[in-house]
């Protein structure tokens, strides 16, 4: 359900929330060997007076395994894949 930005009182607003969708997709010109890539799009847990609630990263390529460093999700490491890689960082603040 969207909501029209110009149909909000923002000045008696109090708090708004809103999800940010990326999609990074990478094509090569052979097949994949042993790739280390690492795409790292999660903002920081506080930014001025935004906080981030929630982030997920989806990996679509078969192979490949996503890594956490401090207990967060990272961008995976493809270890064999054909010529595409995709990457699906979803965000919410």
């Amino acid at each position: 359900m969207a909501i029209e930005p110009a149909s909000v009182d923002w000045a008696s607003a109090r708090r708004a929330s809103y999800l940010v969708r990326q999609t990074f997709r990478y094509e090569y010109p052979e097949p994949i060997r042993d790739l280390s890539h690492r795409l790292i799009v999660i903002p920081p847990e506080r930014f001025g007076d935004q906080r981030r609630l929630w982030h997920d990263v989806t990996v679509g390529a078969d192979g490949a395994r996503v890594e956490r460093l401090a207990g967060r999700r990272l961008p995976p490491r493809a270890v064999e894949d054909d010529r595409r890689r995709r990457q699906d960082p979803a965000r919410r603040r």
